[in-house]
């Protein structure tokens, strides 16, 4: 009888706690200039909106190390480190009349991560 009300209440438990944890996706662009070939540099910028209330966490580093990838001077190298902080890829759009190549990025985040 104890083991069944122990395993009930486990079970309750478990399964409530797994229904409170909302996911949030996320999105950026990877702005890049036009890729020559043969060319090996690139210049890169992050793109995450305009409405910053959009796009806060309660953690700064987030945005810290998204600033980073701006730094980097080829696109794989890009993709690699934001693969590495867990966005994911999901597709290119087609050049602006400036040659600006667009990468779309998305990540999930707990609602606990943002404000």
């Amino acid at each position: 009888m104890k083991r069944t009300f122990l395993f009930l209440t486990l079970f309750l438990t478990l399964t409530f706690a797994s229904f409170g944890q909302t996911k949030i996706d996320k999105f950026i662009f990877l702005k890049s200039n036009e890729v020559r070939y043969g060319s090996n540099s690139v210049t890169l910028k992050i793109d995450i909106g305009n409405n910053d209330s959009l796009f806060s966490f309660k953690d700064n580093s987030i945005i810290q190390n998204l600033k980073k990838v701006e730094k980097t001077t080829s696109l794989i190298d890009a993709f690699n480190y934001l693969s590495s902080l867990g966005w994911t890829y999901i597709e290119e759009l087609k050049p602006t009349f400036q040659n600006e190549y667009l990468f779309c990025f998305k990540k999930t985040f707990d609602s606990s991560e943002v404000k």
